[in-house]
């Protein structure tokens, strides 16, 4: 199943000619992020936004901002 988010972030990045960094999905593994619920819980891109916009916000957020970083662990994606 396609996660919708993540195809918008795609359309996203191709209309505004910006780079593509958004990752299918995180495990919040690193350290920094040890003492929080997701850590090393595996979660699409979609999941992530939806836990902390609500659905509403998450779809104008991938469709309409360029993600360079995990919305749940604050990861970087463009390193």
């Amino acid at each position: 199943m396609k996660d919708i988010y993540y195809e918008n972030q795609r359309e996203f990045c191709e209309q505004n000619k910006v780079p593509f960094f958004a990752s299918s999905s995180c495990d919040h593994s690193y350290g920094w992020n040890r003492q929080r619920d997701n850590y090393h819980v595996l979660q699409t891109l979609g999941e992530i936004l939806v836990e902390k916009y609500g659905e509403e916000e998450a779809f104008k957020v991938s469709a309409g901002t360029h993600i360079t970083g995990c919305p749940g662990c604050s990861r970087s994606w463009c390193d």
